[in-house]
């Protein structure tokens, strides 16, 4: 009898970094009523980890713009073009780009193109 393999789920890095970023939301909403010391310790974060991502809420967001030009040209073309298309209208528009940075955008904004039925 051979035994079962365990398996066990991971974390992505995605998921624990939207993690630690609420964590250090509530954090900075609950600094007037509490030490910051009682707080980490109750949300068992670190405290290097909470003054990292208190940094990164200050970054600006510097896809802001690519993302707002693929939503324009998606919308444009009716939701018909997928990240390869996209790809190339944004290089004929002037933007240099990877095709992996494209599609990896188009899937924060959740766009999707629209499938083609096949024929019979």
């Amino acid at each position: 009898m051979g035994r079962k393999p365990r398996t066990r789920l991971k974390r992505t890095p995605i998921e624990g970094g939207k993690r630690e970023r609420r964590k250090t939301e509530i954090v900075q909403e609950l600094m007037t009523e509490f030490s910051l010391d009682l707080l980490l310790k109750a949300i068992k974060l670190a405290r290097w980890t909470y003054y990292y991502h208190l940094k990164q809420l200050d970054k600006t967001d510097k896809d802001q713009e690519l993302k707002a030009e693929i939503q324009s040209i998606f919308i444009e073309h009716k939701g018909n073009y997928g990240y390869r298309r996209i790809y190339l209208e944004l290089r004929n528009r002037g933007y240099l780009v990877n095709h992996k940075r494209v599609q990896g955008l188009m899937k924060v904004l959740n766009l999707q193109a629209k499938m083609r039925q096949k024929r019979k």
